[in-house]
């Protein structure tokens, strides 16, 4: 289940997406066998245009955007990040004059790493293996960014520990990383934060602007 929403948050509109999942964060007694499934679920994707209905993940927006990504992509790899699928562009038949890039799922990776640290904005997929709840929250947090995160757990406990821990203005359990729910509040903490939230009743406060006045009527 965690790998199906993991791939839905990560390679819908090709990760051109401020809350698309970019990093995954796995206890490592499971590393393997998830990985395993991530990268089967996501070799279950078909790149294409758009218009075609078979097209489960689109073409990135712009030249410029397919180079930047593919650059990030050659720096993790000369960084130490292993390709467990994917890696490159797309550029076989009728997609060599397009903007394609597989969706890729990057191994081993650590936190020196700039694929960890900055952001792709693209179909690319960073995950790590840490050694328990506490470094998996440590993990989240490392970060100038906090825009939104998602735990997926059987634990109760370890959701709201999650929820209360996390410094991310947006968290989802046992679900896609939320924001396109425009009843919800809708923003994040840190550089991924104004301080201010849209949608829901909070767009109020955004869209307001607040007079105090004092007044003394007599003596």
């Amino acid at each position: 289940a965690a790998a199906k929403a993991i791939v839905a948050a990560s390679f819908g509109q090709a990760g051109q997406r401020c809350t698309a999942t970019s990093r995954v964060v796995v206890e490592r007694p499971v590393y393997e066998k998830f990985t395993r499934l991530l990268v089967a679920e996501v070799e279950k994707l078909t790149v294409g245009p758009g218009s075609d209905p078979a097209t489960t993940m689109c073409p990135l927006s712009s030249p410029k955007q397919r180079d930047s990504v593919l650059a990030d992509l050659a720096k993790a790899v000369e960084q130490g990040a292993d390709v467990l699928t994917g890696g490159g562009a797309d550029t076989e038949g009728d997609h060599a004059h397009g903007c394609y890039v597989r969706p890729t799922v990057l191994g081993d990776v650590t936190p020196e790493m700039a694929v960890w640290r900055d952001e792709v904005f693209g179909p690319v997929l960073a995950v790590r293996a840490v050694d328990d709840f506490a470094a998996a929250v440590a993990a989240v947090n490392d970060s100038v960014y906090g825009l939104a995160a998602a735990v997926f757990t059987r634990n109760i406990g370890a959701a709201y520990r999650f929820v209360d821990e996390a410094e991310c203005g947006q968290i989802a359990v046992n679900h896609p990383t939320p924001g396109w729910d425009v009843h919800l509040p809708f923003g994040g903490f840190h550089d991924s934060g104004t301080g201010y939230k849209e949608q829901g009743e909070d767009v109020l406060r955004f869209s307001t602007r607040v007079k105090t006045v004092a007044v003394h009527f007599g003596a």
